[in-house]
């Protein structure tokens, strides 16, 4: 009796009774029947989620999927994959992250086995599960990911869902690779090691997709950078210069080609392959590297150090020569090898990382030359946020002990003040500074630089956020 009634409620969306009754009969309720108690807990843990109560609704969830894994012939098998995903999503908005993330690849793995054209449950389940993938995805990196112009959603029981649209067969199904990528990319973004980005390589239905390759090394060397590791960064360094010189080369024949449900699969070339390092390897690397030490400068007063740690880390990984190595060797005369702006970087780097104090007019003119190398990297949404932060409070105690440096300063100082006060760490906000303390220092700025920055400083779409 209890059950009918709370069947009413359940299509009544009256949730909070349902979860009431359920509270009561939860461990009664279809204990017999297997199928039964597939869809009740399923419809008891649905209201559980709609009232918040996310750690209820995993328990349910969990007990529905037990059940459908004991309904044998009934065709149950993706009800039980979709059960298992419900519970990751119920998991993940309780925080708890690795456990979700497990149920994940465990649903990626089930899926395997299960044919998206053997019935409308089977399409519908491939499909839900890489979608709630993507949900994942954008739950934890904190990345906007738009479906139809609005954040993607994912609803409580939606990935059981007994009764899927016959539509749903016509949405195209990407390669579950993709996928695997994508749970890698979540895990980094969690901050902990469930194992998937290890065994990732093992995982992939076919080889490994060269843009996903990318994408996903490039998280992982974000992340050394960011938390400034260099034992890791070394360790990891290989693999990101291989497989972004190898999408670099081989870019045009990789976009015209590219087919999310049927991609190409490559091997790409090792970084021992290149006796010596071409041009393309040195400047990926001397990017790379140069970012790493950017970010040490930027973020830390004893930076000198941090850099002498890096250089070490790489000399251990690699114990012989490494592409990048150049920018360690003071003694060589680099004009002739790096670029002018990256010759001009590394010069201010070594000045200001053994010596953090700078004047006024010195630390405008550093702030140039790094924000022009940092708006042009590849490491640009990492660093922006990091210089603005670098840059608000090195004018914070400029203008509070040293504004007697500055031209006119009962009229420069105010408008710098004004910039300051904005919160947040944007290209918008430094370049506003930026152009704000050059006119306070005296520092002329040629016509194409002042027009990028005046661009950036109008912007409305050029913050990156508090990284």
């Amino acid at each position: 009796l209890n059950r009918a009634i709370a069947k009413v409620y359940w299509r009544n969306n009256e949730h909070q009774k349902v979860l009431d009754i359920f509270r009561e009969i939860a461990d009664k309720v279809g204990k017999d029947t297997p199928v039964e108690r597939a869809f009740t807990l399923r419809e008891a843990a649905i209201s559980a989620a709609e009232c918040g109560d996310w750690r209820l609704a995993k328990e349910w969830f969990l007990h529905a999927k037990l059940a459908a894994n004991k309904a044998h012939g009934h065709n149950m098998h993706a009800m039980e994959i979709g059960l298992g995903v419900d519970e990751a999503v119920a998991d993940i908005n309780n925080s708890d992250l690795r456990e979700g993330i497990l149920l994940l690849a465990n649903a990626l793995t089930e899926l395997t086995h299960l044919d998206p054209e053997a019935t409308l449950s089977t399409a519908y389940c491939h499909r839900v599960v890489r979608h709630s993938v993507l949900w994942a995805y954008a739950q934890i990196t904190g990345s906007y990911v738009p479906i139809d112009d609005e954040p993607v959603k994912m609803e409580a029981g939606s990935c059981s869902n007994p009764d899927p649209k016959p539509e749903i067969r016509d949405l195209p199904l990407a390669e579950i690779d993709f996928a695997w990528y994508m749970l890698a990319e979540t895990e980094i973004a969690a901050k902990e090691d469930f194992g998937i980005l290890d065994s990732l390589h093992s995982r992939l239905t076919k080889g490994i997709i060269p843009t996903s390759e990318l994408i996903l090394r490039q998280r992982i060397i974000e992340m050394d950078i960011k938390e400034l590791n260099p034992e890791r960064f070394a360790k990891n360094f290989s693999q990101y210069i291989e497989t972004r010189v190898y999408v670099k080369e081989n870019l045009g024949r990789l976009k015209n080609t590219f087919n999310p449900l049927d991609v190409s699969r490559e091997k790409i070339a090792r970084l021992q392959e290149y006796d010596p390092f071409n041009s393309v390897v040195e400047s990926t690397a001397i990017e790379t590297i140069l970012a790493y030490m950017v970010n040490s400068v930027l973020s830390n007063s004893s930076s000198h150090a941090l850099i002498l740690k890096l250089e070490k880390s790489l000399t251990d990984e690699f114990l012989e020569e490494f592409p990048g190595m150049i920018l360690f060797n003071p003694s060589i005369d680099l004009t002739s090898t790096l670029s002018e702006m990256d010759y001009i970087t590394l010069t201010v780097l070594r000045t200001v990382s053994k010596n953090p104090y700078l004047e006024p007019r010195a630390l405008c003119g550093a702030s140039l030359r790094l924000f022009e190398w940092i708006n042009n990297s590849i490491f640009a949404e990492l660093l922006v946020p990091r210089f603005s932060v670098w840059l608000r409070n090195g004018w914070k105690r400029k203008l509070s002990a040293e504004r007697f440096r500055l031209i006119n300063p009962r009229i420069t100082v105010p408008p710098i003040e004004e910039v300051i006060s904005i919160t947040e760490n944007s290209r918008s906000f430094s370049a506003k500074l930026l152009l704000e303390t050059s006119a306070a220092v005296g520092i002329p700025l040629g016509s194409e630089y002042r027009d990028i920055l005046k661009a950036l400083a109008d912007s409305t779409n050029s913050s990156t956020g508090d990284n």
